[in-house]
């Protein structure tokens, strides 16, 4: 059976910022798969890509926060979670976690993977939608700049000596 990748890029999922700190150190990502998968406990889960730094601190600290980012500002709501289990999944980790904590900052709409597509055009290598077909790289990336790091697609700007002093 032949595998359509647009057909996979039809399922919906949203954009959010997953979190850790272990051992002094802290990061933030951008993860397209984080999701509720218990009512009691309260439990959510996010899936992360065996490569990237945030997966090793999430298993070190056995901590990690989520965190629904808005189109143009920060974050709608945070949760913080403490890891309970996790699951292999090819090239990327489930890790599930029972909720600690959790806060409504807004009302506002969340960024989602649907807009993220529009305005960037394909998913980045390490994301589970990945796919190698060559496409040429949009204006509006995620690009240093004078030591920063600004989102093409939300445009928030990430200073990696403050790491994210006000989302944890």
């Amino acid at each position: 059976m032949d595998v359509d990748g647009k057909a996979l890029w039809s399922i919906s999922y949203g954009m959010y910022v997953v979190t850790a700190r272990a051992g002094g150190r802290g990061n933030g990502q951008i993860a397209n798969t984080a999701f509720q998968v218990s009512a009691q406990p309260p439990r959510i889960a996010v899936a992360i890509n065996k490569e990237n730094f945030t997966r090793q601190l999430i298993r070190d600290g056995g901590w990690f926060g989520q965190h629904c980012p808005l189109v143009t500002d920060h974050a709608i709501s945070i949760s913080e979670a403490r890891v309970v289990g996790e699951l292999d999944a090819g090239t990327h980790t489930i890790f599930v976690g029972d909720v600690v904590s959790a806060e409504m900052l807004t009302n506002a709409p969340p960024l989602t993977y649907a807009l993220y597509h529009a305005r960037k055009g394909r998913a980045p290598r390490n994301a589970p939608t990945y796919q190698a077909e060559p496409s040429p790289e949009p204006a509006g990336a995620l690009a240093p700049v004078a030591g920063f790091w600004v989102c093409g697609v939300c445009g928030y700007v990430y200073d990696p000596a403050q790491e994210d002093p006000a989302h944890g």
